[in-house]
Order: structure tokens, then sequence, then C-alpha cells
């Protein structure tokens, strides 16, 4: 559901930042690997380090079962994104 312009934005900004890096693809000269880089790959563990530590917190503030409930709700099959929200003021 991401258009081809915004996937190929959204890669160069994480390669600019050293997140990714892109490489040939030996099968097919139009396309690219993407790899994530070292950098990309501890800024991957602390981000889930950070999200681990988030959870517990929520859980002793609200409780493991309101938690669990909203990991539920999260991975639900929400449907198609809407493609207009109005907003009346």
């Amino acid at each position: 559901g991401v258009s081809r312009q915004a996937m190929h934005t959204t890669l160069n900004q994480m390669v600019k930042m050293g997140m990714l890096e892109l490489g040939d693809d030996p099968e097919d000269g139009r396309s690219k690997l993407v790899a994530v880089t070292k950098m990309g790959q501890r800024m991957r563990k602390d981000a889930d380090a950070a999200v681990g530590a988030l959870t517990e917190e929520l859980r002793r503030r609200i409780g493991k079962t309101n938690v669990a409930n909203l990991f539920k709700a999260f991975e639900a099959e929400w449907g198609e994104a809407p493609t207009s929200l109005l907003v009346r003021r």
C-alpha cells in the first residue's frame, strides 16, 4: 500500500542516515538489494530495548491483562487504510 516514490524517498533517507545500504541485484539490473548496516542493527536493538522497557512500565501501570488487550487490538485486522478523513471544527 506504499507508493514506489514514497518507498524510494524513505529508503534514500535511511541510506543517508547510515541505517541501510543499497546494492545491485545480480539477477535484475533494474532492482536494488537493501541491507541493514551495522549501525542500523544497533539502532534496531536499541529500539527493541526501549519498546521492551516501555511495555514493562505500561504493564506495571495498567496491568498485564490491559497491555495484552492493547496488543490484541493493535494486531487485529483493521481493514483498508482510509483514503480521506473528514476533519470538522
